[in-house]
C-alpha cells in the first residue's frame, strides 16, 4: 500500500510584515489538489479529504484588517498534512486627520486658531509658510494668532500609528473699509472777532467709498463752525 505523501507547506501573500492598512492574505501550495485550512489560533488541520477537520478552509483571499497570526496547514486527498506554517500581521491604523477652529475663510480681524484631532495622545505639528509639516516642524501647544492672510498645514502622529494625512486651510484676513482723517494745521488759535481756516483730509482705507459727515462740538457760545460732508 502506498504511503501518501506530505503536502508542501502553505505560502502567504503578501508575507508577514507590518503595514499601514488591512491586507487581502491569498494562501497556496505547491502540492496540486492540496486543500488549504486555517485559523488564528494554532490548530487547522485537514480529514485527508477536501474539508478541514479543525479551522476553516481556504477558499479565497483571507481579509486581515488588525495585528493577527494565520495559521495554516495543507492536505487532502493522497496528502498527509504539511508541517503547521504561520505568519504574523501588524496593522498600523492611520491616525485621525487634524481639524481646524474657526474653519477656513475670510475675516475681518484676527483669529484665533485651535487644532485638534479625534486619536488620542497624538502629537500635532504644523507649518504656517506652506510647506509640507512633519516631525521636525512646530508642535502645537496652545491657539495660534492668525493676523494677516495664511495657510496653515498640519499633521497628527501617534506611536504604533501610522501619520496622518496633511490638513491644509486657508485664512484671508481682510480689514473692514475705513478712513483717516487728517487736520492742517493741527491746532488754531482764534481771537475774539476773527476767524481762522483748518483743512480736513479724508483718506479712504480698505476701499471705503462712502460720504462722511464732519461736524464741530464743544465751542462756547457764540463761535460757530460750519458743517462739512465730504466723500
Amino acid at each position: 500500500m502506498e504511503t501518501p505523501g506530505q503536502a508542501a507547506v502553505p505560502m502567504f501573500s503578501p508575507a508577514a510584515g507590518t503595514y499601514s492598512g488591512s491586507q487581502s492574505i491569498t494562501l497556496s501550495s505547491a502540492s496540486s489538489g492540496a486543500v488549504i485550512c486555517y485559523n488564528t489560533t494554532g490548530s487547522p488541520a485537514t480529514n485527508g479529504s477536501t474539508s478541514c477537520a479543525t479551522g476553516t478552509l481556504y477558499t479565497g483571499p483571507v481579509a486581515v484588517s488588525s495585528s493577527e497570526t494565520l495559521y495554516a496547514v495543507a492536505g487532502g486527498t493522497g496528502y498527509n498534512d504539511s508541517p503547521l506554517v504561520n505568519a504574523s500581521y501588524v496593522i498600523q491604523s492611520s491616525v485621525a486627520t487634524p481639524t481646524f477652529s474657526p474653519a477656513a475663510g475670510t475675516y475681518t480681524s484676527a483669529q484665533s486658531v485651535t487644532i485638534s484631532d479625534a486619536t488620542s495622545g497624538a502629537t500635532i505639528y504644523y507649518t504656517t509658510n506652506g510647506t509640507a509639516p512633519t516631525t521636525s516642524s512646530t508642535a502645537y501647544t496652545g491657539p495660534i494668532t492668525v493676523s494677516s492672510t495664511e495657510t496653515l498645514e498640519a499633521i497628527a502622529v501617534a506611536t504604533g500609528d501610522t501619520n496622518s494625512a496633511v490638513a491644509s486651510v486657508a485664512y484671508t484676513i481682510s480689514s473692514l473699509p475705513n478712513f483717516t482723517l487728517g487736520a492742517s494745521p493741527a491746532s488754531l488759535t482764534v481771537d475774539s472777532g476773527d476767524q481762522g481756516t483748518v483743512t480736513l483730509t479724508v483718506t479712504p482705507e480698505n476701499g471705503f467709498d462712502s460720504p462722511v459727515s464732519l461736524a464741530c462740538s464743544g465751542l462756547p457760545s457764540g463761535p460757530h463752525a460750519p458743517s462739512s460732508r465730504r466723500r
